[in-house]
């Protein structure tokens, strides 16, 4: 009933300002607008008795800022809850009418302390001189959240507010001294300055926080001179206060400041600095920031590159180019390089001379630079400042670099310059580095140099301990493809001067193809002790397969007691492809050990073994164990086509993930006999059609997609009709992919 009456009572109120615009009796009537409907609505609510009503109310009307609310939001002064009062002082400071400010003074003394401050910020963004004096008289009022609100108040009424504030900046209340010092920073001004400089020394370090930004507000000599004098503060904070004072600075001085607080040992100092110079304008800010790229604060130089990335003055380039770089794992800072590289690559030909210059006679992270935009822009302009920095250059990091740029560029010119590099290379890493490029440009001369270090004494890499120079130019010449080279890796593989030589000799040769390092590799399997050579030699056996193997590998596999070795011993009977090794294999697949089985299953797959595959198949259908299964697939894989004739009849016999098993088998080796998958889908039984199907869509292609097209068509079967729909989808869709990436 209370309710029912509240609503009657505020509708009954509320009818003049609805009906506001109508005409008479008989005259004509205006509709109302979108704005006066949604005031007369919240009238209604701010005469609700429930406060969360009359806050929702009084937010709204706030956020309308409407002309027409202010009488609506001048009367919730008065309301009796302090946040609804808050959102009316809110409301009326954004308003912006001075017809507010002797309502919100006569309310400055609110109990409550949410309403108090926002009136205060309210006179503030009126500034209206009438409001200096009532806020004065409450400067000393009020808890500090208050005290705040009224100096910021203040602040914005200008120089009429100096006195009261320096007044305020003299107390003994700490949180009262740094709002005043503040504002009095808002105000600026000579007569502002001296409490601000005085407060620098203030043994608050909130009060001199304050002090320090405020700086930027004032002018002439000493302002800068004090904001120096800042920047050497005890505490970090006030420092960071004194590069944002510097950055609100107007005065020229003010980049001297940042410049030199980019030297500061604090990182957050010089990153402040770094942002404050950024958002400026000017010959001397950017010369601030071109010193900041090259700090070695990865931070610090990311925000310049960032602020230098925006700028269009060609000044800008040079300072982009010497960004601090990795070399070698040290240094630099990966986000600022990345900045850096893009931001150099967007300019195009214009960083292109910027860049012959730094290569030239720039310092070591400008050349590195240089090297890379170089390099990633690809341009013929880079090929010759390259072979000059490549022969020239002091530091073996940008020589190493200008080597992979110039290959990059154009792998034709790089051959002479890159051969004659390597013979000159002093710097061992640079040298392997070389080595590994002339692999891929494979210029004339390139295996004499590589054959003539091999003379030289070996040496190990600082980059990487793994790593000699002899290993990378073994593996280098197996690369090359020179089979020259042959009679040079079997001399080391005889010679065995070190395991990780003759390991890598293995390897090349296996690399060449070179069918006569047969003999030396058998040779150096008998005669090694170590097993990382035996180990290599197997896998280049395996590589450069010759039927005098058979016998030491057979041996190795029925007698030796390290698994990796009997693995690799049959990986090279498979390769050899002898019938007769196809029981020895068997045996070694049905023994225990994962690693040897496998082994096993390929080497018969590839020997093409009936009994074995017909072995693999049943095992796929019959066994219970997975690893089984896999081993059995593994091997009919690797038999390819020749699988075919035994997975077709096993498919009708499989369940599961048997069945699914086969089907992979099929789509893996059925690639070179189509024939037999289509006649399987023409004559099995439904199973078989279903799995041929299947994997004539894992297979594809026009035989493939002629076949599943009649079989979705024609198939009795529903079931075996609708795989072979799905799998000609399947086939299609790979058509297609094949085509786009050819068109790509």
């Amino acid at each position: 009933m209370a309710r029912c009456a509240w609503w009657t009572a505020a509708l009954a109120a509320a009818l003049p300002l609805l009906s506001a615009g109508c005409g008479g009796e008989t005259g004509p009537t205006r509709a109302l607008t979108k704005e006066e409907k949604q005031i007369g609505e919240l009238t209604l609510e701010m005469k609700s008795p429930m406060e969360l009503v009359r806050r929702e109310a009084a937010h709204k009307l706030a956020r309308l800022k409407s002309p027409a609310a202010l009488p609506l939001l001048v009367n919730a002064l008065d309301d009796t809850d302090g946040q609804v009062r808050a959102y009316a002082a809110k409301g009326l400071g954004d308003l912006g009418d001075s017809r507010a400010v002797e309502p919100l003074i006569r309310h400055l003394g609110d109990s409550n302390w949410a309403a108090q401050k926002a009136i205060a910020e309210a006179l503030g963004r009126l500034r209206d001189p009438r409001a200096v004096g009532p806020l004065t008289a409450h400067l000393k009022g009020g808890g500090p959240v208050v005290q705040m609100a009224v100096c910021w108040a203040l602040g914005q009424l200008g120089q009429d507010s100096v006195a009261a504030l320096s007044e305020a900046a003299a107390t003994d209340d700490a949180s009262l001294r740094a709002a005043a010092v503040a504002a009095l920073g808002a105000i600026g001004g000579p007569k502002a300055a001296p409490p601000i400089l005085a407060a620098l020394k203030d043994k608050n370090v909130d009060v001199r926080i304050a002090a320090a930004q405020a700086l930027g507000g004032l002018t002439g000599e000493q302002a800068m001179e004090s904001l120096a004098a800042a920047l050497r503060d005890r505490d970090v904070k006030v420092r960071i206060a004194a590069v944002r004072g510097a950055g609100a600075s107007s005065l020229d001085g003010a980049v001297a400041v940042l410049r030199s607080a980019l030297d500061e040992d604090d990182e957050t100092v010089r990153r402040a600095a770094a942002r404050a110079l950024a958002d400026r304008q000017g010959a001397a800010a950017l010369d601030a920031l071109c010193a900041a790229a090259a700090n070695t604060d990865g931070g610090t130089a990311e925000i310049a590159v960032a602020a230098l990335a925006r700028s269009d003055d060609p000044r800008a380039v040079p300072a982009l180019l010497s960004v601090k770089r990795w070399v070698r794992g040290k240094g630099g800072n990966s986000q600022a390089i990345a900045l850096a590289q893009q931001a150099l690559a967007a300019r195009g030909e214009a960083a292109i001379a910027p860049a012959v210059a730094a290569l030239s006679g720039g310092g070591a992270d400008s050349a590195a630079g240089a090297v890379d935009i170089l390099a990633r822009l690809k341009t013929p302009k880079g090929v010759e400042p390259l072979k000059k920095a490549l022969a020239g250059r002091a530091e073996p990091a940008v020589r190493e670099a200008a080597a992979r740029a110039l290959t990059s560029i154009d792998a034709n010119a790089a051959g002479p310059a890159l051969v004659a590099a390597f013979r000159a290379e002093k710097d061992i890493d640079a040298r392997i580095a070389m080595a590994a490029l002339l692999t891929s440009v494979k210029p004339a001369g390139a295996f004499e140099a590589l054959a003539e270090a091999l003379k030289q004494p070996d040496q190990a890499s600082v980059a990487n301990e793994k790593a000699t120079l002899h290993s990378a130019i073994i593996a280098a010449l197996g690369a090359l493809g020179d089979r020259r080279a042959t009679p040079v890796l079997v001399g080391i593989l005889r010679d065995r001067p070190n395991d990780n030589a003759a390991a890598h000799a293995a390897t090349a040769l296996a690399q060449l193809g070179d069918k006569s390092a047969a003999p030396a590799l058998l040779a150096a399997l008998a005669a090694t002790q170590s097993g990382y050579v035996k180990d290599m030699t197997l896998r280049a056996m395996a590589a450069l397969p010759d039927a005098s193997y058979v016998e030491p590998l057979l041996k190795i596999m029925e007698t030796d007691t390290n698994r990796s070795f009997v693995a690799g011993a049959a990986r090279a009977l498979g390769a050899v492809g002898e019938p007769k090794t196809a029981q020895p294999l068997l045996r070694l697949f049905q023994a225990k050990g994962k690693m040897t089985a496998v082994a096993a299953a390929q080497a018969l797959g590839q020997i093409g073994d009936e009994m074995a595959l017909g072995v693999f198949a049943n095992l796929i259908v019959e066994s219970q164990n997975w690893e089984d299964q896999e081993k059995a697939a593994i091997g009919l894989a690797a038999a390819g086509p020749r699988a075919v004739r035994f997975v077709v009849p096993a498919l009708s016999r499989a369940q599961g993930t048997s069945y699914d098993k086969l089907v992979a088998v099929l789509g893996a080796a059925g690639k070179g006999d189509v024939p037999a998958l289509v006649e399987a889908m023409r004559t099995g039984d439904e199973k078989t059609r279903i799995g041929a199907a299947r994997a004539l869509g894992i297979i594809g292609g026009p035989a493939a997609v002629e076949a599943l097209g009649r079989a979705a068509a024609n198939d009795k079967s529903p079931a075996a009709a609708a795989e072979a729909a799905k799998a000609l989808r399947a086939a299609r869709d790979k058509e297609e992919a094949a085509r786009a990436r050819a068109g790509g």
